[in-house]
């Protein structure tokens, strides 16, 4: 049995409703499978994969910049960019060594021949070990580079006389592919530990108040 997370003084002046909405949404977070974009061309299309990814229960997504800095377009995410936790890159390498360094497998979406369908590659995968799926540019899709670094590629079968998916919709359709194979091996739908999870939480209490380290203080820190 889990044990339930610290209590947060910040839960006192907070909607009670909210509170539960934030441990539930934290419940349900994915903390071994994440989201590497690669030099997307559109803002647009990256904000799109960003409300894409939190909706699915994604917590990680890594950006590659390259030339341009991303800027999440609010319209489009609806907010959801600010309950992520967003890793940017300058390049393939920078992110490459920073997702191995966690213990990251990296699977990239291709359309080369030798791609793995999408439903092995999700039943194929360890449910304990952490994956990040990589999708490329909308024009070019991924480059050589990380090409020769991933580790598994993968491609959504299509049936139809339309030769590739809206960006988004990919994304979606992998993320709900693997996230609901490994949910199913697991018994559930989220497996972020516990000291991640709390380390949200009081971050995300915090988010809704002004001053929130202040009012913490005011209320006496517990």
């Amino acid at each position: 049995m889990e044990s339930s997370p610290e209590r947060d003084v910040l839960e006192e002046v907070l909607v009670a409703q909210r509170v539960a909405r934030i441990d539930r949404t934290l419940g349900l977070r994915w903390g071994s499978i994440a989201v590497l974009l690669e030099d997307l061309h559109e803002p647009q299309n990256c904000s799109a994969c960003l409300r894409t990814s939190e909706g699915l229960g994604i917590q990680d997504v890594h950006v590659i910049e390259g030339v341009e800095p991303f800027v999440p377009h609010r319209k489009i995410t609806q907010g959801t960019d600010l309950w992520l936790t967003l890793h940017r890159h300058p390049d393939v390498a920078s992110a490459v060594r920073v997702l191995r360094d966690d213990g990251w497998a990296i699977a990239v979406g291709d359309l080369q021949d030798g791609a793995l369908p999408l439903e092995e590659l999700a039943a194929s995968l360890d449910p304990k070990s952490p994956i990040c799926l990589a999708v490329g540019n909308e024009h070019r899709g991924i480059t050589d580079v990380l090409r020769r670094e991933a580790d598994y590629r993968f491609v959504i079968p299509m049936y139809g006389m339309a030769r590739s998916f809206n960006l988004s919709v990919a994304l979606a359709m992998t993320l709900n592919t693997v996230c609901s194979a490994r949910a199913r091996a697991i018994g559930r739908w989220g497996d972020l530990d516990e000291v991640r999870r709390s380390a949200l939480r009081r971050k995300w209490l915090g988010m809704h108040l002004r001053d929130p380290d202040a009012t913490r203080r005011a209320y006496g820190e517990r």
